[in-house]
């Protein structure tokens, strides 16, 4: 037996990948009474959302360099397959490379602190008032996990060849003290913000572009629709929708003063894979059974089943799982699945991973309380350039998240950096991000290392036999909506095997 003789063979769910969707569906099972098997073929908890260390993560990078390796089955949507976790994420992933680009601090300087560094695969942000805040507390996962505030946001302008960052209000404070706006545009501004905090918006057109709604009924100049659409709303394109930017700015608003001054919430160890691997204790309390790593696997799909291979070609000891209901993340459905979504992809995730000699430091805005001698921000912050202050036609914003060692990301004196933008192309991250990264920086800081991936984000809503695919699909808000649609996805998938809601607390 390759698990201990005296346990079970038989649950009510197996479920396959430790994303954080993944993750939160096995713990809201677990607590509702159900068996839970969870696997993973990695050797850590996160799957796609994971944190990980500097040498995990050029490790990651160098696994998934290379071509995906199809097997016969890839041509048909097989429901008997032999799990290729790594072939599968190959074909998801491209465009991926790594290098330690700085003199002084060569590569074997930095691996000698590898496990100082957490670095995330999903960089994430997570609005104060949201729902998944919540779900964190019912679920007790917010005993294994902490978070800080983000001190700051910050718009990009471009106007006759200058560049200048905007620091983005936050409270009404922040709009009233700004010198910036002049008073006509100040009390625009408010009338807008007394707007979207209202329940009600059902007199705009919902599916309108939001910066178009913003000019034209609210009378805002660029500059501000920029703050409101790109670093409040966070919306990924110039297209986003007014109705969808809405709910999102509502959060926002609603956000201030629930845990301080800022509406969004940065994750301790990398965020989202700390998260996925609190949920995932939760299960482990609740009596999951967990395997990471370092076995074959046969998955039947009809059965539903797993067999589980003490080693590659399927010859020694070996076990059998079976269960009600079976569920896989992207990377573990059948080839075949996998590949017919992947020539439907219309998004994709460009991805900066970036490790920094210095957090970057911004001046304060001016205002009538600034102190003179105040000193620059260097802090957990996050750096928006909007699509109108991109140079040629991008239609996509571009987010950077810093994170410094407050949140456990990396040494003192160092700063992580994610940059990322969402493209409806397979276009080259580091082409596409390194302009972006060259204007930020800009004398403000060095980069150590950097790694560069594109994540194709499949839409898969069709099972193959009674295998239920677990894919969130966050189109827009691509920071603070990657956590609210994961729980969305893992409590419809919850209500196909229990009765009661996740986590309920009745």
């Amino acid at each position: 037996m390759l698990l201990e003789p005296d346990d079970r063979t038989h649950f009510d769910a197996i479920i396959l990948g430790t994303g954080l969707a993944e993750s939160i569906l096995a713990a809201s099972l677990a607590k509702a009474g159900k068996t839970v098997f969870h696997l993973d073929s990695n050797r850590y908890y996160g799957s796609k959302d994971a944190s990980l260390s500097l040498a995990e993560l050029t490790g990651w990078i160098s696994a998934r360099q290379q071509s995906p390796t199809l097997s016969s089955a890839s041509a048909s949507d097989s429901t008997t397959y032999r799990l290729d976790h790594l072939s599968n994420e190959r074909s998801i992933y491209s465009h991926v490379s790594s290098c330690f680009p700085s003199v002084n601090h060569p590569q074997e300087t930095l691996m000698k602190e590898s496990r100082s560094y957490a670095l995330s695969l999903s960089p994430s942000l997570l609005p104060a008032s949201c729902e998944f805040v919540t779900s964190l507390v019912t679920s007790g996962v917010h005993h294994y996990t902490g978070f800080q505030l983000l001190a700051a946001s910050y718009s990009h302008e471009h106007n006759d060849g200058q560049t200048a960052w905007r620091k983005v209000p936050m409270t009404k404070q922040d709009v009233f003290v700004d010198s910036s706006l002049s008073l006509p545009d100040k009390h625009r501004l408010m009338k807008f913000i007394r707007y979207a905090s209202q329940e009600s918006t059902l007199d705009l057109d919902a599916s309108a572009h939001f910066s178009e709604t913003l000019s034209t009924q609210f009378g805002l100049k660029q500059s501000l629709i920029d703050g409101i659409a790109c670093a409040a709303a966070l919306s990924s394109s110039g297209a986003s929708q007014t109705g969808a930017a809405l709910q999102r700015l509502s959060q926002y608003l609603s956000g201030v003063g629930r845990f301080g001054t800022s509406p969004f919430l940065v994750g301790q160890y990398g965020g989202a894979g700390e998260v996925a691997q609190g949920f995932c204790r939760v299960c482990a309390v609740h009596g999951g059974v967990y395997v990471l790593g370092g076995f074959e696997v046969d998955v039947d799909a009809l059965r539903p089943s797993i067999t589980l291979y003490s080693n590659a070609d399927a010859t020694g000891e070996q076990q059998t799982i079976t269960a009600d209901h079976l569920f896989a993340a992207p990377s573990y459905l059948p080839p075949g699945s996998l590949q017919a979504s992947l020539q439907q992809v219309s998004r994709y995730e460009l991805c900066a991973i970036l490790i920094l000699d210095a957090p970057i430091a911004i001046a304060p805005v001016e205002s009538a309380e600034q102190d003179d001698d105040e000193a620059p921000k260097q802090d957990n912050l996050l750096f928006v350039f909007p699509p109108s202050t991109a140079d040629g036609e991008a239609a996509s914003t571009v987010f950077a998240l810093q994170t410094t060692s407050s949140t456990y990301a990396c040494p003192d004196g160092r700063a992580v950096l994610h940059v990322i933008a969402m493209t409806s192309e397979k276009l080259d991250a580091k082409a596409y991000l390194t302009p972006f990264i060259r204007k930020l920086l800009s004398g403000k800081a060095n980069i150590l290392f950097e790694a560069f991936f594109t994540r194709a984000l499949p839409d898969i809503r069709q099972g193959v036999g009674k295998l239920q695919p677990v894919c969130s699909m966050t189109t827009e808000g691509v920071l603070a909506q990657s956590c609210q649609d994961a729980l969305t996805v893992a409590t419809r998938l919850h209500r196909l095997v229990a009765d009661s809601p996740p986590f309920d607390t009745a």
